[in-house]
């Protein structure tokens, strides 16, 4: 069973709530995702899950990965944020993901919808922490 730890903000305090809420570095539960099209690429999820009820979407945050064959190992290579339908957060049923904080990832997923920044950032969100 996976345990979690929850802390609720707004879409705009996203950044200091998942600073509380991880400042301790509790383990955590990550995944690896293979990236289609690419042997080479690993995404690898921090443990961190971003709950949007409103929208009805989830954010996970990750790290993009890349093999490095003189380590035998994955590195990390950069920071995504990858978008999820509220109703199927596993991990490797994504919708969209990009190199981006999480707020910006969603602006840009709901681009069409005319959904205004300002508008995202006063959203409430509840951040949990597998662990």
């Amino acid at each position: 069973m996976v345990n979690e730890l929850k802390k609720y903000c707004t879409l705009d305090e996203l950044v200091d709530c998942i600073c509380e809420i991880t400042e301790t570095d509790p383990p955590r539960t990550s995944h690896e995702i293979k990236v289609p099209d690419d042997e080479e690429a690993l995404i690898i999820t921090e443990g961190v899950i971003i709950h949007v009820e409103e929208l009805h979407l989830c954010v996970r945050t990750a790290d993009f990965c890349r093999y490095d064959p003189d380590e035998d190992y994955y590195m990390p290579d950069f920071s995504i944020s990858m978008i999820y339908d509220d109703k199927d957060t596993e991990p490797d049923h994504y919708l969209y993901w990009e190199q981006d904080s999480p707020i910006i990832t969603l602006y840009n997923y709901l681009h069409e919808k005319n959904i205004s920044m300002s508008y995202l950032e006063g959203l409430n969100c509840m951040v949990t922490l597998e662990t």
